[in-house]
């Protein structure tokens, strides 16, 4: 009986004061909806972060071969240090805290022309491996640069997506021609558009990717100009550092 009397009393003040039960109501309402819509907002930015993020590549270390700092052993400071592909070999068996290593080849100066169109882009020597810690994902019908690519040096590129635009437009590209300094080279795969907001060498939309082996026959390159690694695990990735330097140290003195 007593709550009955109880919620007769509540009717009867709701009905009353109308004005003050709307605001109230609203207010609850409002700081609900306001606190959700920016805890929503807050989740929704921090996921768009890690994906662009994550565009240039996901726990990768990017390493630029220098100069020594001081003189050892007779030897003066200032020496270059020029990594070759042999020492990434060398690495991937003497460091276990990596899992992926590839040395990379870069250069702005080649020029890509399909029929009148021509465009000077970034284009790197890479491998299998490359693609996979750099998040460059085949479209369907494509593919990236495999392994008998780089045991048989073919002459085979991998576009960015942009870059399959401005050089074929709206006509179909995988399996056509392009010329690189006059060189044609086959088009095995266009990238999956990403987000991406860093990069060393420009966007990966822009660029291409062909064999390291082939980049280096072709162009006479012999030194990498990078390299690129990913850990075993986050948590190793300083050891990994570490245990690189130290192998080359021992090589390089």
């Amino acid at each position: 009986m007593a709550a009955l009397n109880y919620l007769r009393q509540f009717l009867r003040d709701v009905r009353s004061q109308k004005l003050r039960t709307f605001l109230t109501v609203f207010g609850i309402i409002w700081g609900t909806t306001a606190v959700t819509l920016l805890l929503a907002f807050g989740e929704g930015f921090h996921r768009q972060i890690l994906i662009s993020q994550r565009g240039l590549g996901d726990m990768i270390v990017i390493a630029w071969p220098a100069r020594t700092s001081k003189p050892w052993n007779g030897l003066p400071r200032g020496r270059p240090i020029r990594v070759t592909q042999e020492d990434v070999d060398l690495i991937r068996r003497e460091v276990s805290q990596i899992s992926r290593i590839t040395g990379e080849y870069g250069d702005g100066s080649r020029k890509f022309k399909v029929g009148r169109n021509v465009i000077v882009p970034h284009v790197s020597g890479g491998d299998p491996q490359f693609a996979v810690m750099r998040n460059l994902i085949p479209d369907e019908g494509g593919r990236f640069l495999n392994s008998l690519d780089m045991e048989s040096r073919r002459r085979v590129v991998f576009l960015g997506d942009q870059l399959k635009k401005d050089l074929f437009g709206v006509d179909e590209a995988v399996g056509n021609y392009v010329r690189i300094s006059g060189v044609p080279f086959l088009v095995v795969g266009i990238m999956q558009s990403k987000e991406q907001d860093s990069s060393y060498q420009g966007r990966d939309k822009d660029s291409a990717s062909i064999p390291w082996s082939t980049f280096e026959s072709t162009y006479g390159r012999r030194y990498v100009d990078n390299l690129v690694f990913q850990a075993t695990d986050r948590d190793n990735t300083e050891e990994a550092k570490k245990k690189l330097i130290a192998t080359l140290a021992r090589k390089y003195r």
